[in-house]
């Protein structure tokens, strides 16, 4: 924004007279004190329909009137419309604002500097989603009086439902009953019917309380508890980490397994537990996977379950060097029980090197049979492994082993009840390779790439479905809208769309299971109805 600025207007006025050679006239300085004056800031810009996805104007692209551009001067990512200043778009999709008067988001303390913070509220859509092709928030830098307006444009089109192969069935829902404490790091599972079970982290300060709350498949939730969410365990954590670590699988009868990881401020590592429940949502006692000791510490990585019950748990464990924590070796290890919950032999070493992060999946089909894929850092490479086991533990064929990209790959797994799996890593900051594989280890087809750090599920026909968070800010802010894309079960990959249709705030890290011929249920955590930091799902079908 300028400032009012005041102009000083003076001349020299000479006396009559003869003029003497080179002699000084003397000078009467007069001054004219003028009106104050203002300069405006403005920012402007254009809402258009971006028909070849270039993020840019390009000839020939109209414009999306009636859209809402406002100034996030609180920088919340939502139009908070009885304290911030708005505009709707013109018949051409154009917007203008005078800054000149308006709070600025952001004011550089070293340079003076004022920034806006200017986003659109992006509609839903009709036969499809509008999907962004520009961050739908974006600072803008004020301009001075000697500067044009600033320009800030948004880009979005519409993505049919029958180019995605997908329609979600009804709106997004709340999963989360109580809405006090911070609710995240949701997982899901599904049965054979499709009923389904979504289990979350309820933060407060340093302990947190792990929820589950099921469903049918129809989305209409069954609720055993009179509260209808009811409790799995709890969690402690370090002031270093948010929600703890948090997985769950079902049989094909409504059975499910949650395991999770628990903070010990004594010895200062965590241990890792896991509890058997019923249909119902009756829940035996919780047991405990692996001890976190003076030495020892342990992360709950993957859980699979088999239709009679039977499951394994995938952690991480780390040994402190004689240096301390900070010199921490990693494995990856798998433990079995039995149906009940007792211990079904002891652990598996999965990986003998030394990992970095031991950062790895686990998948199971209805026998028992089970994959583990993980990631390492392999004489200056990045490297996704993956090894099948049977349902007694044995390994079955050899290690596969894949080279990643230049950032350090989080490997995911999924497996159908007949033992077909997909495995995902990233390869870039927005990219990741889908591989798919027959029950017997053999590539279906060539691999994918697809966008984002992908979660992902398969269904019993062979279809992958992958979701992912998409950034829509300006900065390097890791939150954004929640995103889906369909993986036929011949290779071809469908177009992606937009799943939260809340579209303002934030949303992050969704997750995602097959429920029943070709549906399937995304869940996730962040700003959406009824709570501005709660957990909510979407049902999908085939378009």
């Amino acid at each position: 924004m300028s400032s009012p600025r005041h102009w000083l207007r003076a001349w020299v006025a000479t006396e009559p007279g003869p003029r003497p050679a080179r002699t000084p006239a003397r000078a009467r300085l007069k001054v004219e004190s003028m009106e104050d004056r203002t300069v405006p800031s403005s920012l402007r810009g254009v809402v258009f329909d971006d028909e070849n996805h270039s993020g840019t104007p390009d000839a020939g692209e109209g414009g999306h009137p009636g859209w809402t551009v406002f100034l996030d001067v609180n920088r919340n990512g939502v139009f908070d419309d009885a304290v911030e200043t708005s505009t709707v778009t013109d018949a051409a999709g154009s917007y203008t604002f005078d800054t000149t008067n308006e709070v600025p988001a952001f004011v550089n303390s070293t340079t003076g500097e004022e920034y806006d913070l200017v986003g659109i509220v992006q509609p839903v859509g009709a036969g499809g989603r509008y999907m962004n092709t520009t961050p739908t928030l974006s600072y803008a830098i004020r301009n001075s009086d000697t500067e044009p307006p600033v320009e800030r444009n948004f880009g979005a089109y519409l993505e049919s439902f029958a180019d995605a192969a997908v329609q979600p069935v009804g709106p997004e829902a709340a999963v989360n009953v109580a809405t006090a404490g911070v609710q995240g790091r949701a997982a899901v599972a599904a049965d054979a019917l499709g009923n389904y079970v979504v289990v979350w982290s309820s933060l407060d300060n340093l302990t947190s309380t792990i929820r589950a709350r099921l469903f049918y498949a129809n989305g209409t939730p069954q609720d055993p508890s009179p509260a209808g969410e009811f409790d799995v365990g709890t969690s402690n954590r370090n002031a270093a980490n948010n929600h703890p670590p948090l997985h769950v699988d079902m049989t094909a009868d409504g059975r499910f397994v949650v395991a999770w990881s628990s903070y010990n401020s004594t010895t200062k590592t965590s241990s890792s537990f896991v509890r058997v429940f019923g249909a119902d949502g009756s829940g035996g006692p919780a047991v405990t996977v692996s001890v976190g000791d003076a030495t020892h510490t342990s992360t709950v990585r993957g859980v699979g379950v088999a239709d009679d019950g039977r499951f394994a748990v995938l952690f991480k464990l780390g040994t402190a060097k004689r240096g301390g924590w900070q010199q921490t070796t990693y494995t990856l290890n798998v433990q079995r029980f039995q149906a009940g919950g007792a211990l079904n032999g002891s652990a598996i070493q999965v990986t003998t090197q030394n990992l970095v992060n031991a950062v790895g999946s686990l998948a199971m089909d209805a026998t028992g049979k089970f994959v583990v894929a993980w990631e390492d850092h392999v004489n200056g490479q990045h490297q996704v492994y993956a090894q099948r086991y049977d349902a007694a533990g044995k390994k079955l064929g050899t290690k596969l082993a894949f080279t990643a990209g230049s950032v350090l790959p989080t490997a995911s797994v999924a497996m159908n009840a007949s033992g077909q799996f997909v495995i995902t890593y990233s390869t870039a900051e927005t990219t990741s390779v889908a591989r798919v594989f027959r029950a017997d280890g053999t590539a279906a087809f060539a691999p994918v790439t697809v966008a984002g750090d992908a979660a992902v599920a398969i269904d019993g026909a062979g279809n992958v479905t992958f979701t992912w968070t998409y950034n829509r800010w300006s900065n390097s802010t890791p939150h954004g809208e929640i995103r889906v894309q369909r993986l036929s079960a011949t290779g071809y990959l469908w177009e992606e769309l937009i799943v939260n249709t809340t579209t303002q705030g934030a949303q992050s890290g969704s997750t995602v299971a097959a429920t029943e011929a070709g549906k399937f249920v995304i869940v996730w955590e962040g700003y959406g109805p009824g709570d501005d930091s709660g957990i909510f799902m979407q049902q999908y079908q085939p378009a």
